[in-house]
């Protein structure tokens, strides 16, 4: 594992660790780099990005990042240089984020609406080289902004434009590598990703910044990519699936959900911008299959052009606060198939997968995307087995605890979100009287955390992968609707 780079201000994943999630086929051995070559040698004539100004087949985006690679690395930016990304959702953002990885710097996910109090912070703290922004952005000049910045900074450099017209401040980055040698460029993307391991630092994200500056979050290649790997099969994507996305592009939601998930498995990127009346026609045109709305875009149901947006949609995911019942229930009348998803930039991803029941879908935000999930666990071993013999990394509904695992329900002030909040437990008694076929000689009843008994109650179980609830006999074993990895467990 190389990451001499950050010494000890990164904290390391244990080498055993790793090497226990390799041989449990969840890590690669690629940096994300490799692994966007290898889905372009697999998949080179289907489109990759289709975006407001432009397309590109896996072939094109694969060659044109190799020449912008090399062009940056004429700049004589070195691998493990941060590069801050301040741009909104075009295609050339994505040209942009697989350039600078190919040529082994580290994407620093700012947002464009980001300004100097965030800027300044974020950029000194991770020495930041280069500063890419947006020419033309509404209301705000980014390149007049990046060029402030850069005054008195201890490492900035040099300042990228993206959408360059003109006599302006900068380097355009579109024209970087412009006449290069394809294969000279596909050999210096080579030699440099020869120099970097899958568990150096390939991102720099950050946290939601809802208790001042945001914190910046290392996300490594091999885990990165396989963070991105696991959203795309919890949803069944395939080749043919066409993910719209709306909401800001470089941030955590927006790489894993829409730029390295659907690239992971050669599927193609409808990238949109956060305004509907531009972005529905375009999935409209694309035939988007997939689409994630923020809470911002909730009300996009009731726009006179989402009829013909959705027309080939199979799958809508809600996500970024609780989901109103009303907005669920005119989802279904409309024939689309929704669920939930929560994601935090340290790396925990939770998703309602297809096949789990109306009411996990409506009121909860799923199950990890990792079987190795174990929130609050220090434990280094695989989740705990549950009576039934499924994993035990639940995200139940609330009001449940499983028998191997505590899952109550997490809250946000002002919201009432679920999500899996686990931590190794005692068994209940009740519990581990299910488990080994003996009576408990306390059935049906519990004691309070305080330590006043409670009123005797009857023992109900509740299964989050099915339709039982609240039965007074187990849910068969296995489960006949394993779409969550849950267990029955008994209700409180």
């Amino acid at each position: 594992m190389s990451t001499s780079r950050w010494g000890d201000r990164l904290v390391r994943y244990p080498d055993d660790l790793a090497r226990r999630y390799r041989r449990s086929g969840l890590w690669g051995t690629r940096t994300i780099a490799d692994e966007l070559r290898a889905v372009a040698t697999t998949h080179p004539q289907r489109e990759a990005v289709v975006a407001l100004d432009g397309r590109m087949t896996y072939r094109e985006l694969d060659e044109r990042t190799d020449v912008l690679a090399a062009g940056l690395a004429g700049l004589g930016l070195v691998p493990g240089d941060p590069v801050l990304f301040q741009v909104t959702n075009r295609l050339g953002a994505i040209l942009a984020w697989y350039g600078v990885l190919k040529a082994g710097l580290v994407p620093v996910c700012t947002l464009a609406a980001h300004r100097g109090h965030e800027i300044a912070d974020i950029s000194r703290r991770v020495g930041a080289v280069a500063h890419l922004v947006e020419a033309g952005t509404r209301g705000f000049d980014l390149i007049g902004f990046a060029t402030e910045q850069r005054h008195d900074h201890p490492t900035l450099r040099h300042i990228l434009v993206l959408g360059a017209a003109g006599d302006t401040a900068g380097v355009a980055i579109e024209a970087l590598g412009a006449g290069a040698d394809p294969w000279a460029a596909r050999k210096i993307v080579e030699d440099i990703q020869r120099g970097i391991e899958p568990d150096d630092v390939a991102v720099f994200q950050l946290s939601g910044g809802t208790t001042g500056v945001p914190k910046v979050i290392p996300r490594l290649h091999a885990e990165y990519w396989y963070n991105a790997a696991a959203y795309a099969r919890s949803w069944g994507w395939s080749p043919d699936t066409r993910v719209a996305h709306l909401i800001p592009v470089i941030h955590n939601a927006g790489i894993v959900c829409a730029v390295h998930g659907p690239h992971s498995v050669g599927a193609c990127l409808v990238l949109g911008t956060p305004d509907l009346a531009d972005s529905l026609p375009l999935m409209a045109r694309e035939g988007a299959t997939h689409v994630l709305l923020g809470h911002g875009h909730f009300k996009a149901v009731a726009e006179s052009e989402f009829a013909a947006a959705t027309v080939s949609v199979t799958q809508v995911v809600l996500s970024g606060t609780k989901v109103p019942p009303d907005l669920f229930d005119e989802l279904e009348q409309r024939g689309l198939w929704s669920g939930q998803l929560f994601g935090m930039g340290e790396g925990l991803f939770l998703t309602t997968r297809p096949g789990a029941p109306r009411e996990a879908r409506a009121t909860t935000v799923g199950t990890p995307l990792s079987p190795w999930t174990r929130s609050g666990s220090s434990s280094r071993a695989p989740p705990p087995t549950c009576p039934t013999g499924k994993s035990a990394s639940c995200a139940a509904a609330a009001r449940t605890r499983c028998p191997a695992t505590s899952t109550r329900p997490r809250t946000t002030p002002g919201r009432s979100r679920r999500t899996a909040s686990i931590a190794p437990v005692t068994w209940p008694r009740s519990a581990r009287s299910a488990a080994s076929g003996t009576s408990p000689s306390r059935a049906g009843s519990r004691t309070s955390s305080t330590g006043a008994a409670r009123r005797s109650m009857p023992k109900r179980w509740n299964c989050c992968c099915c339709a039982t609830r609240g039965s007074p006999t187990p849910p068969p074993s296995p489960c006949p609707t394993p779409g969550l990895v849950n267990a029955p467990v008994p209700t409180s």
